[in-house]
């Protein structure tokens, strides 16, 4: 919705991926042709993108890619907020390009976005041991607080120490990888320090 209520609404047609959103995307109303066009000769280009190219910032590819500021703000910022909570300065190549690919050029319905009608507490709390139980995993749930300092990967650590787990279950990279060797970060600290079995989701 735009600032005079207008909306555009996102609606998969019967055609296949990648052409069942192109209709909504042609009749969105808070994008100029020209944006439009320039967005579109994006997309074609990510496609292109190798899966294990240089995991360079993504907002730097959009520059090298003649995108605007305008369009980052009002398609490629919109989505990767929605789909990671993170702005394009703070993506890699690598993970805006898996959210493009598979939410809009492969799958129909890898565009939609389901939101829980629980809180996330109950649904990552007991619901979620409980299933795990079910399934034959011995689970127990305990809430940690990073404190101040917001350094989550040594916490980690400490508690999957005591008692020692088994295996270590993350995601990983929230950050681009320019980012985590800069400014630090979970993945690169339990990479670097850990000593336990990881299962990490890239």
């Amino acid at each position: 919705m735009t600032p005079d209520r207008r909306v555009s609404r996102f609606r998969a047609d019967r055609l296949p991926a990648p052409l069942h959103l192109a209709r909504s995307f042609l009749t969105a109303h808070y994008l100029r042709p020209t944006e439009k066009l320039r967005i579109a000769w994006g997309l074609a280009r990510l496609g292109r993108v190798r899966e294990d190219a240089e995991d360079i910032p993504f907002v730097d590819w959009l520059a090298r890619h003649r995108q605007t500021p305008g369009t980052v703000r009002r398609f490629w910022g919109l989505v990767l907020t929605s789909a990671l909570n993170e702005v394009p300065e703070r993506i890699g190549l690598r993970y805006a390009r898996k959210v493009f690919l598979d939410g809009f050029l492969r799958h129909r319905r890898g565009f939609e976005v389901e939101l829980p009608s629980v809180p996330l507490g109950r649904l990552y709390g007991e619901e979620l041991r409980d299933w795990l139980e079910r399934h034959g995993i011995r689970a127990r749930i305990q809430p940690v607080d990073t404190g101040p300092s917001h350094a989550a990967g040594p916490l980690i650590l400490d508690t999957a120490r005591t008692p020692r787990a088994d295996l270590l279950v993350m995601g990983a990279w929230s950050r681009s990888r320019l980012a985590q060797m800069v400014l630090g970060g979970t993945t690169r600290h339990l990479f670097m320090h850990g000593d336990l079995p990881m299962l990490v989701a890239h």
